[in-house]
């Protein structure tokens, strides 16, 4: 009888080792990847070691500053307050002779326009008077003591009324303050009269009288002789202006 030889064991496949094999290094591979990446996550969230700490550190500082984080703009510094020079009040502008007239002195040495030629009295009491060559026409001019121009020209008045034929033509306060008595009366020598009296304070602060008389056919010609003389009052200086207009402020 034949002997029988006991079974082999059978032959493993190569390719079914093969495979086992590489099996095996694939899940060590994907082990070791899982560990890697999960240390790296925990440095990226601040859990971590240090080195993921330093590295965000790292991108942090090299950031751009936002708008917020530029420096502000300077603001206005507050300016100084700066005392205003105080304007000096102007002295009265100094005025030249329109034509036919001169600068003359009155009763307290002001100098003031006159019609050339006109006899001066000397001044009495602070009164001085000015004449034509034949007397017919003259301006009187003086200091008065009373309170206001207006009350002056009122009691003057009373003193004139008295005069022959005396007719009031108008008694009035002027913008400035000044007062005013226009009348007529007549003269034995001269015939009929025309005479303004105005007064008003002068530039040095005292009231003064300026007082024409001529001829009742020109009375033009008194108011002419006195508003040359006050708008003068003090102010003038010598020379000759054909301007009369300028000087009367017209």
């Amino acid at each position: 009888m034949p002997s029988e030889e006991p079974p082999q064991p059978p032959v493993p496949r190569t390719g079914r080792v093969l495979a086992l094999v590489v099996a095996a290094v694939v899940l060590c591979g994907a082990l070791g990847v899982g560990g890697w990446l999960l240390v790296r996550n925990d440095g990226d969230d601040g859990r971590g070691g240090g080195e993921g700490r330093g590295a965000r550190g790292t991108t942090s500082a090299a950031r751009t500053p936002t708008e917020r984080e530029s420096d502000p703009e300077p603001k206005d510094e507050p300016s100084t307050p700066t005392t205003p020079t105080p304007t000096p009040t102007p002295s009265p502008t100094a005025l030249e002779a329109p034509l036919g007239f001169e600068v003359a002195e009155g009763p307290d040495g002001q100098s003031l326009f006159v019609p050339e030629g006109w006899a001066r009295t000397e001044p009495k009491d602070r009164v001085v008077a000015f004449a034509s060559s034949d007397g017919g026409e003259q301006l009187q001019v003086f200091w008065v003591e009373d309170s206001t121009p207006v009350e002056s020209v009122t009691l003057a008045e009373g003193y004139v009324s008295g005069k022959p034929g005396y007719e009031r033509l108008g008694l009035r306060e002027l913008e400035d303050g000044s007062g005013e008595l226009e009348y007529r009366f007549e003269s034995a020598e001269f015939g009929a009269r025309h005479v303004l009296d105005h007064r008003f304070v002068a530039p040095n602060g005292e009231p003064y009288a300026l007082v024409a008389t001529g001829p009742d056919t020109d009375r033009s010609a008194q108011r002419d002789l006195v508003e040359t003389a006050r708008a003068s009052f003090g102010v003038v200086q010598e020379g000759v202006s054909d301007d009369k207009s300028a000087l009367l402020g017209r």
